[in-house]
C-alpha cells in the first residue's frame, strides 16, 4: 500500500529503532524516545501518526519487538484499520406541494379558521401561499357556504371543484365586481391565492349562519401529481348592538 511505501522509506524496511535514534521524525510520530537500559517505557503514537495513518485507508499492522539486556526478546502486533469517511447525503429537498396561511404570530389559519364581524375589519392576512417546486398543474377550489345568500353566489359561480389554473373567465368575473384576482398559471412554482378579496364579497350577505362557516376546500396538483388538500373555515359574525 502507499502507507507500507512511505513507512519503508522511512525505516528502510527493516523497522526503526528507537532507542538511540536521532530523527526528528521518530520523536514526531513517537515522542520520548526509550534510552538504553530503561526499565520502563511507555509507547505512545502520536497525532501526527494517526494523522498519517488516516490518509491511507485499509488494514495496517505495527509489529512492536522489545528486547532486553539479556537479549530475551517480545514482540506485539498492533492492527490499526483506516476505513473512507463517506460524504454526507445531501438533504433530501421537500418538493412536494405546500399551501400556508399564517396571521402575524405564525398561527396556522387552516387549524384556526377566520372570524370578523359584519362590516370588518377583515383579516390583516391576506394571501395563502401555494408552492410547487415541480410545477402547478391544478388548483380546484370548492365553496360551501354558510348562509343562502352566499349559496346562490356560490352556485352561480359554479365553485364545485372549480379550475382556478388558467380560468381567465372566473377573473373577468371578479373584475367587473371589482375584486383584483389573477389567476394561477399552468406550470407556476409558486402562486398567491388572495383570499382576503373574497371577505367583502362573503360579507355582503351578512353573518353566517349560527354553528356554521364559509369553508374554502383546496386542492393544489403539481406535475408530478403530487397533491395537498388544505380547508379554510371564514365566521362571519353578527355585530352587537350595544344598549
Amino acid at each position: 500500500s502507499e502507507l507500507t511505501t512511505a513507512a519503508s522509506a522511512y525505516t528502510g524496511g527493516d523497522g526503526l529503532n528507537l532507542v538511540g535514534a536521532t530523527e526528528s521524525t521518530a520523536t514526531t510520530y513517537f515522542g520520548t524516545l526509550p534510552t538504553s537500559g530503561a526499565k520502563e517505557y511507555t509507547l505512545n503514537f502520536s497525532e501526527a501518526l494517526m494523522q498519517l495513518m488516516q490518509q491511507y485507508a485499509g488494514n495496517h499492522t505495527l509489529s512492536i519487538k522489545a528486547t532486553d539486556v539479556n537479549g530475551n526478546p517480545m514482540s506485539k502486533i498492533l492492527n490499526v484499520t483506516v476505513t473512507k469517511s463517506q460524504e454526507p447525503e445531501p438533504p433530501v429537498e421537500d418538493e412536494t406541494p405546500k399551501a400556508t396561511y399564517t396571521d402575524e404570530e405564525g398561527n396556522d389559519l387552516f387549524q384556526t379558521g377566520i372570524a370578523f364581524t359584519t362590516g370588518g375589519p377583515y383579516p390583516t392576512a391576506q394571501t395563502i401561499s401555494i408552492k410547487t417546486p415541480k410545477g402547478l398543474k391544478s388548483m380546484l377550489v370548492t365553496i360551501e357556504a354558510g348562509n343562502e345568500g352566499f349559496q346562490a353566489a356560490v352556485e352561480e359561480m359554479r365553485f364545485t371543484n372549480r379550475e382556478l389554473v388558467g380560468d381567465t373567465a372566473l377573473e373577468e368575473l371578479l373584475t367587473g365586481l371589482g375584486l383584483a384576482v389573477s389567476m394561477p398559471v399552468a406550470n407556476a412554482t409558486s402562486y398567491d391565492f388572495p383570499i382576503g378579496t373574497f371577505y367583502s364579497l362573503m360579507d355582503i350577505y351578512g353573518s353566517t349562519d349560527s354553528d356554521k362557516s364559509h369553508v374554502f376546500k383546496i386542492k393544489v396538483i403539481d406535475n408530478n401529481d403530487q397533491s395537498i388538500d388544505v380547508a379554510l373555515s371564514v365566521t362571519i359574525n353578527p355585530q352587537t348592538t350595544k344598549e
